[in-house]
C-alpha cells in the first residue's frame, strides 16, 4: 500500500476538493513534518518525491525498529496518511469546529462561550476574544482581539471567550480503547511549540477530571475504530475543550511512539527553528527526529528530550 502526505487536509475539506491526482503536491510546506509517517509504524510505503538517505532511514528503524519504505515515483493508486479523507463528508463534518462546539453545548461539556454570529455578540462576556478559523491547523490565522474591535464576524470564523492565563492540554482517545494525556506549549501567536508525554502511570490529577466526559465524547464517533484528538485548556479554576481533531497531529503520533518506547520516562517534545535545532547534539536523553541532511529546506525541527 502506498501512502501520500497531504497536510492541506483540512483546506480541500473546506473547499469540496476530494479528489485524488497522479503527480506529488507542489505545496513545499506539504513536505515540512511528513517524516512523521514513519512514527505511525504503518505496514506501507511513503510515496513522495523527497529522496531520504540511507543513513536517515537506518536510524529511524533504529528508534521504532521498523524498516522505513519510500518510493519517488508518483502512483496511481495510494491513500492519505494524515488525513484519510476516505468518508470525506463525515471528516468535514468533524473537523468544522462549528460541529464540535455545538456537541459540547448539547452533551454540557466545558467550552468557552462561543458565537458564529455577529448579532450575537453581547452572548459573550468577556473582554477579550479569540477568533479561528472552523478548519484550520496548528493555530493558523488565529487571532485575539478586544471585545470592543470586533466589529463582524467573517465566514468561515468562529469567536470564543479568551482565557490568557491557561494551561494547554490534548487527550488522545485511541481507537484501541486507551487514552493519552499530555500537555502542549503553544505561542502567544497560538503555533504549536511541543508537547509533554507522561509515563503511563503517572499520576495526573487533570486527566481524572477530564475523565468522566471521556464517554460522551466517545460517541462523536459511535464506536467505528478511529482515534480521536480533543485539544483544551486549564485555567485556575476550571478548564474547557475547544477543539476536534479527526486526523492525525504532530501530538497524536509522537504520543503513541513515546508511549510504546518509552513507557516510563517523562518525555518532552519540542519544536525548534531548524537553525537551533542543527546546532543540538544528540545523545540517550535528547533524541533528533528531523533529518539533518538538506533533502529538504526544513524551517524546523523535532526534538524529544527524555527524562530518566
Amino acid at each position: 500500500m502506498y501512502y501520500r502526505s497531504n497536510f492541506d487536509y483540512e483546506q480541500k475539506l473546506e473547499c469540496g476538493d476530494f479528489s485524488r491526482k497522479k503527480p506529488f503536491s507542489n505545496l513545499a510546506y506539504n513536505y515540512e513534518f511528513e517524516y512523521l509517517f514513519f512514527f505511525l509504524q504503518i505496514n506501507g510505503v511513503l510515496n513522495t518525491p523527497i529522496k531520504y538517505s540511507a543513513e536517515y532511514l537506518d536510524s529511524i528503524q533504529k528508534m521504532t525498529g521498523v524498516s522505513p519504505k519510500i518510493n519517488n515515483i508518483p502512483q496511481v493508486d495510494y491513500s492519505f496518511w494524515w488525513g484519510q479523507m476516505n468518508n470525506p463528508e463525515k471528516e468535514k463534518l468533524l473537523n468544522d469546529k462549528k460541529f464540535f462546539w455545538e456537541f459540547c453545548e448539547k452533551e454540557k461539556i466545558p467550552y468557552p462561550k462561543t458565537i458564529i454570529n455577529f448579532k450575537n455578540l453581547n452572548e459573550i462576556q468577556s473582554r477579550e476574544l479569540i477568533l479561528r478559523p472552523r478548519f484550520g491547523m496548528s493555530g493558523i490565522k488565529s487571532q485575539v482581539l478586544k471585545r470592543e474591535e470586533l466589529k463582524e464576524l467573517p465566514n468561515g470564523l468562529i469567536a470564543s471567550s479568551y482565557y490568557s492565563n491557561r494551561q494547554d492540554f490534548g487527550l488522545l482517545l485511541q481507537k484501541s480503547g486507551s487514552t493519552i494525556y499530555y500537555e502542549n506549549e503553544i505561542s502567544k501567536k497560538f503555533h504549536y511549540k511541543g508537547s509533554t508525554f507522561f509515563p503511563e502511570n503517572y499520576n495526573k490529577n487533570e486527566e481524572e477530571v477530564l475523565s468522566k466526559y471521556i464517554s460522551k465524547l466517545k460517541m462523536i464517533n459511535q464506536g467505528e475504530g478511529d482515534n480521536l484528538q480533543f485539544d483544551g485548556f486549564f485555567t485556575q479554576n476550571e478548564f474547557f475543550f475547544n477543539e476536534l481533531n479527526f486526523r492525525e497531529t504532530m501530538a497524536s503520533i509522537v504520543g503513541e511512539f513515546v508511549r510504546k518506547k518509552y513507557t516510563n520516562n517523562l518525555v518532552k517534545l519540542k519544536v525548534l527553528p531548524f537553525n537551533e535545532y542543527m546546532k543540538i547534539q544528540a545523545s540517550r536523553n535528547l533524541v533528533k527526529i528531523t533529518p539533518d541532511a538538506k533533502v529538504y529546506s526544513y524551517r524546523f525541527g523535532l526534538v524529544l528530550e527524555i527524562q530518566d
